[in-house]
């Protein structure tokens, strides 16, 4: 947990970056129940291949040819599947973050986040495609469960 709250605001910075554009990614139902029931089959393989999980949308383009293969294999074996596989699971990486970072804290800490000019649901909910968003939200029970293990 403390992991993952560490990388809440480094995650949070790169899907501002991202998220300028709000485009349209695809995610699918069943891409997101596909990451909530594999997700840590995923970061094993990740890890067995070598790959850094924590890898974010803006360094996307940048992946090798040979990682790149590595990510679809590994993805599309676990279910979340298309052209754009690896754009579906760091969106919902980064999604599962900040729903989960937000389930944590207490209203106290969000009036003061708020103060400061920072709302990371919000920001989240205006800067990701919203059909892309509203299909990872309906799954927010289960997403929390799975961040809330690792």
């Amino acid at each position: 947990m403390k992991k993952m709250l560490s990388k809440f605001v480094i995650l949070l910075a790169s899907m501002m970056i991202f998220a300028q554009s709000g485009k349209f990614i695809g995610i699918l139902e069943e891409d997101v129940e596909n990451w909530i029931e594999n997700f840590n089959d995923i970061q094993k393989e990740f890890k067995k291949k070598g790959i850094d999980s924590a890898f974010d949308f803006e360094q996307i383009p940048n992946i090798s040819q040979n990682d790149r293969a590595k990510l679809e294999q590994v993805l599309n074996a676990n279910g979340i599947t298309g052209s754009n596989c690896i754009e579906k699971y760091v969106i919902i990486t980064h999604c599962a973050i900040i729903l989960a970072s937000d389930s944590l804290m207490d209203e106290e800490s969000k009036e003061n986040m708020k103060a400061m000019g920072i709302d990371p649901l919000e920001e989240l909910e205006n800067e990701i495609n919203p059909q892309d968003y509203e299909v990872i939200y309906e799954n927010y029970d289960d997403i929390i469960e799975v961040i809330n293990e690792n």
